[in-house]
């Protein structure tokens, strides 16, 4: 490796660690100071998980010129599943009702916001990777590895980049056009509820249905596990009623599976198409050395789109 490359490739690891702090209210127009938002509630649900003031969750490590690497971490409560993309005042008023009241799952108003902060939470992860891969494509042209007025790979990865931002901020257009309506029956929910025996995982995801295409509008889905109580963990899909057949027909067995059963497909879901979760710190320290590898090997290989094992009894995050 060049010397050039290596410094390139540190830059790149490195820029993973940025933040991008905007505030993503409706009308993009907020210039008020971006927090360290939840994307997950701070208050009933990480009560039920933490340990100690901490919960644990898949981070990727970054050093030196090595490429990012999955690993457990124990995290405080307070800096877990926090996301740069909303100020004080917005991230309060727009999701007071599910902040400070139980989660209703018979309530459409209360299950749209819990969607919509999945879905906040994913234009600023879009937004912030268009932004880190444009500023590495920049460093490029800078140091003469990329012409700046003719196509390249790395140009083009930008443009991939910035494109996903663009297609996520379209469907989250989507469902500020259903606030504005006060109409939310253009939102699908199919909710399960799991007896457990204890509550063990949280989790706030959204993700894409079919291959990507860049001509295309996102067809997506919402994935919220919510521990509401020792013994009770509901998971909510939402999903916009236009895409409902292609929800279906992506994952037909999400609509048979029960018990156990869905608890492992809903596992694999998770770890294929989101990082965005949180552990009980109890419940993880009870993992044999070979579940923890499995699964951070399941994830890392879903994250590099490689083939990956199917099943295996060690790909389950809930205790039941």
């Amino acid at each position: 490796m060049s010397e050039v490359d290596g410094k390139l490739k540190k830059l790149f690891y490195s820029s993973i660690g940025f933040e991008f702090n905007k505030c993503l209210e409706r009308s993009m127009e907020c210039e008020g100071k971006a927090i360290k938002a939840h994307s997950i509630q701070n208050s009933n649900i990480l009560d039920l998980l933490c340990e100690d003031g901490h919960v644990v969750q898949i981070k990727l490590s970054v050093g030196g010129d090595a490429p990012p690497e999955p690993e457990y971490k124990l995290i405080g409560r307070n800096r877990a599943t926090t996301f740069t993309g909303l100020c004080a005042e917005h991230d309060s008023d727009i999701f007071k009702e599910i902040d400070t009241e139980e989660l209703n799952v018979d309530d459409d108003r209360q299950l749209y916001l819990l969607a919509y902060r999945s879905v906040l939470r994913e234009l600023h992860a879009t937004m912030h990777g268009a932004g880190m891969i444009q500023s590495a494509y920049q460093q490029r042209v800078e140091m003469g590895l990329d012409p700046k007025d003719q196509p390249s790979s790395a140009g083009m990865e930008a443009i991939f980049h910035m494109i996903k931002a663009w297609r996520t901020y379209r469907y989250r257009c989507q469902f500020d056009q259903l606030e504005e309506s006060d109409c939310y029956e253009g939102l699908v929910h199919f909710i399960k509820k799991l007896d457990t025996s204890a509550p063990t995982i949280a989790a706030s995801v959204l993700f894409g249905v079919g291959k990507y295409s860049t001509e295309e509008d996102l067809i997506g889905v919402v994935l919220n596990i919510v521990p509401l109580n020792a013994n009770k963990t509901v998971i909510v899909f939402s999903y916009l009623k236009e895409h409902e057949s292609d929800v279906k027909n992506a994952y037909p067995e999400l609509y048979e599976a029960e018990g156990y059963y869905l608890a492992y497909v809903v596992t694999k879901l998770l770890l294929e198409y989101g990082e965005n979760l949180v552990l009980c710190p109890k419940y993880y320290n009870t993992w044999s050395e070979e579940k923890r590898v499995c699964i951070l090997e399941y994830f890392k290989k879903t994250l590099l789109e490689e083939d990956h094992e199917k099943n295996n009894e060690h790909l389950f995050l809930f205790q039941m």
